[in-house]
């Protein structure tokens, strides 16, 4: 990992793939949960495989953190598991581009920078203007299309 500047497109769908994947096995490893939204009944950490990698996860306040134990990578998916698992948004992708040492995504013919908070939301607005990302009923919240 530890690439400084990348393609968004497939990063973007790379991170959706992983969060929709990890919420998936946290679902089927913890069939008691009944609130996905409040996450009650989940442990406040544990571990779960996917893609061939042990993730770790550890609740906090309403969402649940992954982290790979191999590739560091982290996944922090939206509060709206139940609703909007494949939801992005900046605040997320920052940490997920820390995670992976990417300090700037290329995308429509210029490098844009996604170390803060600010940048990624900057970036997630062109993308939701450009009809690359649909907005997903909360503020900030976007799917791809």
């Amino acid at each position: 990992m530890g690439e400084s500047v990348v393609n968004v497109m497939a990063q973007l769908s790379e991170y959706r793939a992983l969060q929709v994947g990890l919420i998936g096995v946290l679902r089927a490893a913890h069939p008691g949960v009944r609130d996905w939204d409040a996450l009650h009944e989940l442990p406040r950490r544990g571990t779960v495989v996917f893609a061939g990698e042990e993730w770790g996860f550890m609740k906090h306040g309403a969402g649940v953190r992954f982290t790979g134990a191999g590739s560091g990578r982290i996944v922090d998916p939206d509060v709206e598991l139940e609703r909007c698992p494949g939801g992005i948004d900046a605040w997320r992708l920052v940490d997920y581009f820390e995670s992976l040492g990417i300090k700037g995504v290329e995308w429509d013919g210029r490098c844009w920078p996604v170390v803060e908070d600010g940048d990624v939301e900057v970036l997630v607005q062109a993308l939701a203007r450009a009809g690359v990302l649909v907005a997903a009923g909360r503020s900030r919240l976007f799917v791809m299309a």
